[in-house]
């Protein structure tokens, strides 16, 4: 284990290949115009009414009778 171990270039080595190999995917992406589409999802606008008030409570009031339609 620790044979392989020592064969593990040092972490700043790696994150620099790491580097090296976005960019050049970069580039190669960019030569043969690759692009990205993105679809957002709108929501529809919706309003909320409250059909029953009791002193600023939301629950159906059991004093006062239903509103006629």
């Amino acid at each position: 284990m620790e044979r392989a171990g020592n064969r593990v270039p040092h972490p700043a080595i790696i994150f620099l290949a790491l580097i090296v190999i976005v960019i050049v995917l970069s580039a190669v992406t960019a030569a043969f115009d690759v692009t990205v589409t993105t679809e957002v999802a709108v929501p529809k606008d919706t309003t909320v009414s409250q059909d029953h008030t009791d002193a600023g409570s939301t629950y159906p009031s059991t004093t006062q009778p239903d509103p006629e339609a």
